[in-house]
């Protein structure tokens, strides 16, 4: 094996992490209370834009580090064998944050992603939210950003799971 490889592929899946991470963590604390400052019509739209332009990209971020994460775990790392995967320390962590890193990028694009937009869809929350009652979509709002926690429970345990290899 290669050292340069090796930090290359260590490179690409550090920068892709915080990509994958930073960028949601900015979207999350930055730019929704942000928006929340806009009148009604206009939360709703950049909301829309920001999440359709920027969720393809987070997703190809996470799709990446799990790919370098699986590359470095394997060809180029310590698990060559399903010996060395389920008997060995290194090898159950490793499996465990590449579940945990699947299940988490599934979670941000099949759950939290489609709960945003449907909130964003739905017509009668944005409305009422218009004329001045806006507790249904502050609610609504409220429920995502508690979904999409688990997303954020998922990368400190990746985070956590990093430090331990």
């Amino acid at each position: 094996m290669s050292w340069t490889l090796y930090q290359s592929v260590l490179w690409a899946h550090i920068f892709l992490a915080i990509i994958w991470v930073g960028g949601l963590l900015f979207i999350g604390w930055g730019v929704f209370p942000a928006v929340k400052t806009l009148v009604v019509r206009e939360q709703r739209q950049t909301l829309a834009v920001i999440l359709k332009h920027s969720h393809h990209f987070f997703t190809l971020a996470g799709a990446g580090v799990i790919v370098t994460g699986t590359a470095l775990g394997t060809v180029l790392g310590p698990v060559q064998s399903w010996e060395a995967l389920w008997h060995t320390t290194y090898g159950n962590l490793w499996f465990a944050a590449l579940l945990i890193g699947i299940m988490t990028l599934f979670w941000g694009t099949f759950v939290g992603y489609r709960q945003a937009i449907k909130i964003l869809s739905t017509e009668h929350l944005w409305t009422t939210a218009k004329n001045g009652y806006s507790r249904p979509l502050n609610h609504s709002l409220f429920a995502l950003a508690l979904l999409e926690s688990v997303e954020g429970l998922g990368f400190v345990i990746l985070l956590t799971l990093m430090i331990m290899l």
